[in-house]
């Protein structure tokens, strides 16, 4: 008879239990905010389908301005899923979404600063300003694919010394070249304004406030404005950024990042899971390896230089070349076996591995803003033919011939072949016009040729910016000298 009678209670409660979820996995629409929220934590709870509660909350914020109070109490509770789930950046990106968007929510606002990581904490900045770091990119193959330099450099803002961090990139296979910077106070690292120019993305301007950044990109008719919860990093110092944290084994945090270009607030999350010890072009580094989550991998040096020894991220490893100090105002001197010429001060050179075949050196000369597209190439002179060993002239037809199989418009100006000697040696000068992709653009052309090697300069711009630039391309030039 009990046992009947249990089976009976049992079969009863199981009922209410079926019926009870039903209810909860009901259409949604007919609900109000506060009936979704309870039927959400229900779901968490009881159910414990993170996920599906998840949902729910996020169904409640969606729906807040019917009921401000359910939509913070949803986006407080799913931070605390994520927390659950381990996704601490989103923990900590949705605890500061309650602050910024339900300041009202006192109570929530109190409890959501308790799971809050403690201010950041930074180390002493471990670099000499004119600091540059050089790191090559590759792909899994080998295959050199451009370069991003580093540099971090002393300048003033409203009449205070402030850092500036700045980026100079190229990468070959599209010919995508980027420049950026980011003025930031020296010990707090708070951004004040930054830029972002990608010759493929566009380009965009930050300027900071205490809580918010106001962006404006190019081609935007309006800027925007994204609130955060301090502090915040623009993302054209998070290299430096990582340099300053105090990496340890185990050590795990998460950060804010803006990205002015894609306009975007990022709850960053980074740990250490281990160390490793690397040998890269600039030597061999015991390094915290820094895995953040969003795919992508940094392995800083465990010395007090803190160097960004490698990155890896979208397949591309990219690993340090080099590590000097730049005077201020002072230009680059670049030499090999054959050549030697001196860059205007901001140029810099990438040079990526050569292949083994090629008897021929080939440099990418990188201008401060990303304005120009130039290269140097250097060979033995007995690779030409006899008649363009005789002639810098004859040298730059076929130099211009092959252009002209890429671009069918392009037309050497009235001023033609110029005859002339660049470091003791014939050359030939020309400036042509063409189109790229319905851009005007202009070119400068140099050949030389030596005793022994023979070389070609490419500055290519714009036309509209071409005159404003002529003076660092001649400079360049005038540099030069065949070995």
């Amino acid at each position: 008879m009990c046992t009947r009678n249990l089976s009976s209670a049992i079969g009863s409660m199981l009922v209410l239990v079926a019926v009870t979820i039903v209810l909860a996995a009901g259409p949604a629409a007919a609900a109000s905010p506060s009936e979704l929220l309870q039927k959400a934590i229900y779901t968490e709870e009881t159910v414990g389908d993170l996920d599906e509660a998840m949902k729910l909350y996020q169904q409640v914020i969606a729906e807040g301005t019917a009921s401000q109070e359910s939509a913070a109490q949803a986006q407080y509770r799913l931070a605390l899923c994520y927390q659950k789930k381990g996704r601490d950046a989103d923990a900590k990106a949705a605890f500061e979404t309650l602050i910024e968007n339900y300041p009202n929510a006192k109570d929530l606002i109190a409890q959501a600063r308790k799971h809050l990581p403690s201010a950041l904490k930074l180390l002493p900045t471990p670099w000499v300003l004119g600091e540059r770091m050089q790191l090559n990119m590759k792909m899994p193959t080998g295959l050199d694919i451009g370069t991003m330099i580093y540099m971090v450099d002393g300048a003033k803002r409203d009449g205070k010394d402030v850092t500036r961090c700045s980026t100079r990139g190229l990468v070959t296979i599209n010919n995508a070249s980027s420049y950026s910077w980011v003025l930031c106070e020296p010990e707090s690292f708070k951004p004040y304004d930054s830029f972002w120019k990608h010759s493929l993305l566009g380009e965009a301007t930050a300027k900071y406030a205490d809580t918010s950044v106001t962006i404006n990109v190019a081609g935007r008719s309006d800027p925007f404005t994204i609130d955060f919860t301090p502090p915040a990093f623009d993302n054209e110092q998070g290299f430096e950024l990582f340099r300053r944290l105090p990496l340890e084994v185990g050590y795990k945090t998460s950060v804010t990042i803006v990205t002015s270009l894609g306009g975007n607030k990022l709850g960053l999350g980074l740990e250490v899971p281990e160390k490793e010890t690397l040998t890269v072009p600039a030597g061999t580094f015991e390094c915290y390896k820094l895995v953040l989550n969003i795919g992508q991998t940094f392995w800083v040096s465990t010395d007090e230089h803190r160097y960004v020894v490698r990155f890896a991220a979208g397949g591309v490893t990219a690993d340090l070349a080099k590590v000097w100090q730049a005077e201020p105002g002072a230009g680059e001197k670049v030499s090999g076996g054959d050549f030697s010429l001196t860059l205007p001060a901001g140029w810099l050179v990438y040079e990526p591995k050569s292949n083994e075949e090629s008897q021929e050196r080939e440099l990418t000369l990188l201008d401060p803003k990303a304005e120009t597209s130039s290269e140097l190439a250097v060979g033995p002179a007995s690779t030409l033919n006899e008649s363009q060993r005789a002639s810098t002239k004859v040298w730059t037809d076929s130099f211009v011939d092959k252009i002209k199989q890429r671009y069918a418009d392009f037309q050497v100006t009235d001023a033609g072949f110029v005859e002339t000697k660049v470091g003791g040696h014939a050359a030939t000068q020309i400036v042509a016009n063409f189109n790229d992709g319905g851009k005007k653009m202009r070119m400068l052309g140099v050949a030389v040729i030596g005793d022994k090697s023979a070389a070609t300069m490419r500055f290519t711009a714009e036309a509209d910016k071409f005159d404003a630039l002529r003076k660092d391309f001649n400079a360049i030039v005038e540099s030069f000298t065949l070995n």
